[in-house]
């Protein structure tokens, strides 16, 4: 059998099987309109294929895009609906693991348009398996965590992973180290910022990265001199000064970004009001 026919016969056996077992569902402003969820599985696709599977992924990543570029199906799509296109972008990724298009239709597209968020992440964590120089999927997954989840201290991780990638961003260094701040791991963000120090020849972004080292040691230094004084006098300072006038430390460091430390007693921790650079005093 030549190989076009081979192909076409492939897909039109897929296109029978993904119609097969339809459900009749009632929409609003429409009668009764016919759809299908049902998907073939990809060991079943692998041995149709039979080496064609990127034509085939290429036949599904189709349906993915008429689907979603369809204004009027993006207006009356339910949970259910979302899920099943979800389901049809993991089996292109499947399929053609090494084709960016489907993570970044996940990760771009889902958390922001539909329910589907954590289920997201399993697809591109995939993605950073069989693409490990491509700096944009740990991003998404960060991104992810940090705007959808509230979890900085997940997002800290794959941003940082993100920024060890060839040809990235190198906002992508502060952000990790900010996030890792923020998420109250001071240690995993000085480790992190230590680390990339050692590894860039740009003399502003190791000036820079020098300047955020600094804070994150200040912020340890007198986080642990809070330890102290709880240790010493059995309740908590009022202010960093009290770490002052019990003769524990002998000044507040300044802070590099014109903020100034202080001592958070809602949340038990040491901040400074820069945000780690994020602002800086105004001249």
């Amino acid at each position: 059998m030549r190989k076009e026919g081979k192909i076409l016969l492939i897909l039109l056996c897929l296109f029978l099987i993904t119609l097969s077992k339809p459900g009749l569902l009632l929409e609003k402003e429409r009668a009764y309109q016919l759809k299908t969820r049902l998907l073939p599985r990809v060991d079943m696709i692998e041995l149709l294929a039979d080496g064609y599977k990127e034509a085939v992924a290429d036949y599904f990543w189709m349906r993915v895009t008429l689907y979603y570029g369809d204004e009027n199906w993006r207006k009356r799509a339910d949970d259910e609906d979302w899920g099943y296109l979800l389901k049809l972008t993991d089996l292109v990724a499947r399929l053609n693991p090494y084709f960016f298009m489907p993570y970044y239709f996940a990760g771009v597209v889902f958390p922001w348009e539909s329910n589907y968020k954590k289920e997201v992440i399993p697809i591109l964590e995939r993605g950073m398996k069989y693409l490990p120089d491509e700096w944009r999927i740990p991003f998404l997954i960060g991104f992810i965590y940090f705007y959808f989840l509230d979890s900085k201290k997940r997002a800290a991780y794959y941003i940082q992973l993100a920024s060890e990638k060839k040809d990235s961003p190198e906002y992508l260094i502060k952000l990790a180290a900010r996030l890792y701040y923020e998420a109250g791991e001071e240690e995993s963000a000085l480790l992190f910022l230590e680390q990339m120090e050692r590894s860039t020849s740009e003399p502003e972004l190791k000036k820079e990265i020098k300047r955020r080292i600094k804070v994150l040691k200040d912020i340890l230094f007198l986080k642990g001199a809070v330890q102290k004084y709880v240790e010493t006098t059995g309740k908590e300072p009022e202010d960093l000064e009290d770490l002052v006038r019990t003769g524990i430390i002998k000044e507040v460091p300044r802070e590099p970004y014109g903020g100034r430390y202080y001592y958070d007693r809602k949340d038990k921790r040491v901040k400074t009001s820069s945000e780690l650079g994020k602002r800086r005093k105004e001249k």
